[in-house]
């Protein structure tokens, strides 16, 4: 993609990196009324043409070229012989022998490596991307860093691009208090290799300063506290404490993967008044003291750790203390979370590292950044170059996904969702860096999570602040916090529910049988806002719409039915054994759905507002319904062997042939082939010019008029209504 014609450019190569030659090329929705002021812009090119710029004298791509080969490798660099050396390269491999010339990064107590040699070691992943046949894509926010995206090319399709979620990226910066090289190179912080108890508490300590001066919704307005709490005396020196006769005690809490069960310290009966006396500082797990040591580094003197805090062998106290989540995470100061760690055995202080690379081939990549020079403004200045932490970010901003369960495995948890949402501030312990939430905005260590934020803001509608005059992007906390407010609407509460179950039905938990009790915390909290009653994960009001969810990946045979209570029409009545998860996609979540007026649906009313004890509860519906056999597809796989797959067909006079049928538990439901089921509709949606009609499909029980839930269709039916003539018939979903 070349940048617009215009006489005063230099080089078409890296459209001289001024922002205003750069395009919104990357957004997917673009808007008449959409103000794109101060959001990323991008330029796309063959690397081919930097290098080529970079020989003939374009200062700002060989700083580009010096900054890809100290990090890609010496095939990267803008020299005239660098293909006699890819040859050279090539060969060497083919011999299995390890020549090639790399870098050698010595670290500096300033911050920034500097390149001064070869360095030992296998960078085979330097050679998965052929330099004369990639893309870049260079992307541009004012005051921020310069990223720079790498791409393949297919070889079945050349010059397309192939860009994946998680490619390696690098940036290019100004060091702080120096001078820049040219504006596209914004100022940004180093990150250490390392973290120290002294580094982390000051960086904390300035987040939540400015946090405390400047974020009137981030102040603890309540005054609850938990029925226990870690008690911190003194150095290494803990015990548990009973608050019943105390006041109002400010806390922090912590966020952390339990891994081991059986070897998991916990608070049971037999132990829980020795331990009002004392814990044993040997017996607690290295991230427990961490984050112990770190509550009293700050001035704290308690914190809630729920291994600790809850008597995990009383069922009395861990259904008392599970429905109180809500109340012990709104209330803390400050939630630790060891979003690095996949078990207790880690420690929050752990060497950074930073991963990257297509596919599923990840290595580990050199953590610091290297100094390069240049002469783009005649005077020798020295730009810093890393690669990004781009994934990190999206880890925690939700809206990256591969790869997380090995770099930010306590994301991947379905408990954590309510505790990170409910929390005013939460710091995380990330991979690379320290990144840190609250209810108005995201930071992290090397300044650019802010980039990342108003990049996903430029590919999706609706993720702006509400009468932000900046249009600065909204984060996931600030969000939720916003919907669920006092000044909420109905609407924008339901559908971020929707959105909410999506995400939380597709992390993993190690009882099923907990699945409806993680999101309690998260439904107590929206309760104000729905103005409704809430069953197995649905709100009352937001009936029928709620219904139109299924399981994910689409056409799976490997789900089963959780059973414990939970009514088949909703969406927690259903999991994957293989994954330990619950996922769903909402079949339509738009403003758009239409119920159909012959439609009339309502529950049982539970006893409480907040119906989360799992009971079967009668759906009772009155609307248009037709009778369909079900005729099944060919069976195929949809990854590999390991996630069989087959589709489903509706084979009835009276429907269109092309209705397909998303089973939930195809076997699991008892269902079989020609098996008699009835599809009553619930409405429509518009999906571009076509009328989209959506319907339950269920099979009769053995009582008369009732039913279960065994799947969800949907008909593209252009010239008619295909239910204009159908039976009006009323019945109960169990």
């Amino acid at each position: 993609m070349e940048p617009p014609e215009n006489g005063t450019l230099k080089c078409l190569a890296c459209a001289d990196l001024k922002y205003e030659h750069f395009t919104y090329g990357g957004q997917k929705y673009v808007y008449a009324q959409d103000d794109l002021t101060g959001r990323p812009k991008y330029h796309f090119t063959e690397y081919k043409n930097v290098r080529v710029a970079a020989l003939a004298g374009c200062e700002l791509c060989a700083a580009l070229c010096k900054g890809a080969s100290a990090f890609w490798g010496p095939q990267w660099a803008a020299d005239d012989d660098v293909d006699e050396r890819n040859t050279a390269a090539e060969e060497a491999q083919k011999d299995e022998q390890d020549t090639h010339e790399s870098d050698v990064r010595e670290e500096s107590p300033e911050g920034p490596e500097r390149l001064t040699g070869e360095e030992e070691g296998d960078r085979s992943y330097r050679d998965r991307f052929d330099p004369n046949l990639a893309w870049i894509g260079l992307q541009q926010l004012p005051g921020r860093p310069l990223q720079m995206i790498r791409s393949g090319s297919s070889e079945s399709a050349p010059g397309s691009y192939i860009f994946w979620s998680m490619t390696m990226r690098l940036e290019f910066y100004t060091e702080p208090g120096t001078i820049a090289v040219h504006p596209a190179f914004g100022e940004s912080a180093h990150v250490s290799t390392n973290l120290d108890m002294g580094p982390c508490v000051s960086t904390l300590q300035t987040w939540l300063r400015r946090c405390d001066s400047g974020h009137d919704a981030c102040k603890r307005t309540g005054d609850f506290t938990p029925r226990r709490l870690v008690f911190i005396k003194g150095d290494e020196d803990v015990c548990l404490l009973n608050t019943e006769d105390q006041q109002a005690l400010t806390y922090m809490t912590m966020s952390h993967c339990w891994g081991d069960n059986k070897t998991m310290i916990k608070t049971t009966r037999a132990n829980s008044t020795g331990r009002t006396r004392k814990i044993d500082w040997s017996e607690l797990p290295s991230i427990y003291r961490d984050s112990i040591a770190i509550t009293r580094a700050l001035g704290c003197r308690y914190i809630w750790i729920d291994s600790l805090c809850i008597v995990q062998d009383d069922d009395e106290d861990w259904l008392d203390q599970s429905g109180k989540m809500a109340d012990v995470y709104s209330n803390s100061f400050l939630n630790i979370a060891a979003t690095a760690c996949s078990g207790s055995g880690g420690t929050l202080f752990a060497d950074r590292k930073l991963f990257g690379g297509p596919d599923e081939e990840w290595e580990e990549l050199p953590p610091g950044p290297a100094r390069i020079t240049t002469e783009a403004t005649n005077v020798r200045r020295r730009v810093c170059v890393r690669p990004s932490h781009w994934s990190q970010h999206g880890y925690v901003e939700g809206s990256v996904r591969n790869h997380r369960w090995d770099n930010a495995p306590l994301l991947d948890r379905a408990w954590v969702l309510q505790e990170r949402l409910l929390a005013p501030r939460t710091i995380h312990f990330g991979i690379s860096e320290l990144l840190y939430e609250c209810k108005t905005c995201m930071e992290c260590e090397c300044g650019g999570i802010a980039s990342f934020l108003y990049e996903k803001a430029s590919e999706m509608p609706n993720t702006t602040t509400p009468g932000n005059a900046s249009n600065d992007p909204i984060t996931p906390k600030a969000r939720f916090a916003q919907s669920t407010s006092a000044n909420a609407s109905e609407e924008d509460a339901l559908i971020l529910w929707l959105e909410l179950v999506q995400q939380y039905s597709s992390l993993c938990i190690t009882k099923t049988s907990d699945r409806p009790y993680a999101l309690l915390g998260i439904a107590k909290h929206m309760c104000r806002a729905t103005q409704s009653n809430y069953v197995a994960g649905i709100w009352t009001s937001d009936l029928p719409r709620s219904l139109l969810w299924q399981g994910t990946p689409t056409s799976y045979t490997g789900r089963k039915r959780l059973g414990n209570g939970i009514p088949t029409w909703s969406w927690m009545s259903q999991y994957d054994p293989k994954n330990s998860d619950s996922a769903v996609l909402y079949v339509v979540y738009a403003r758009n759905f239409q119920r159909d007026h012959r439609l009339q649906c309502h529950l049982d009313s539970p006893e409480d507002t907040l119906s989360w004890t799992p009971t079967i509860i009668g759906l009772h519906i009155t609307g248009a319904v037709k009778i369909g056999r079900l005729q099944w597809g060919p069976r195929y796989e949809i990854f590999d062997s390991d996630w069989p797959a087959q589709d489903h067909h509706v084979r009835s006079e009276s429907f269109p042939a092309e209705s397909r049928v998303q089973l939930d538990c195809p076997y699991d439901d008892g269902l079989k082939e020609d098996m008699e089921l009835l599809f009553a509709l619930l409405g429509t949606t518009q999906q571009g010019d076509e009328l989209q009609w959506l319907f339950l499909v269920l099979a009769p029980l053995n009582d008369a008029g009732t039913y279960m839930r065994v799947g969800i269709s949907d008909s593209d039916a252009k010239d008619s209504d295909p239910f204009h003539d159908a039976e009006v018939k009323s019945f109960t979903v169990f």
